[in-house]
């Protein structure tokens, strides 16, 4: 909030499995804004797609 939007940001991907954990502070305590993507293959297996993300501060 209150940043240039135009400002220059880091892009982190990550690719997770079902189950796996991700700290998204650990390498960036500083962090204050994430954008999250959710991509599948339709053409591929039956998906089960969950998401879940806190943020404390």
């Amino acid at each position: 909030m209150g940043q240039n939007k135009n400002a220059p940001h880091e892009v982190i991907k990550k690719h997770l499995v079902k189950g796996q954990k991700l700290d998204l502070t650990k390498d960036n305590p500083a962090v204050d804004q994430i954008h999250i993507g959710l991509g599948w293959d339709l053409a591929g297996q039956p998906i089960d797609l969950d998401t879940q993300v806190f943020f404390f501060k």
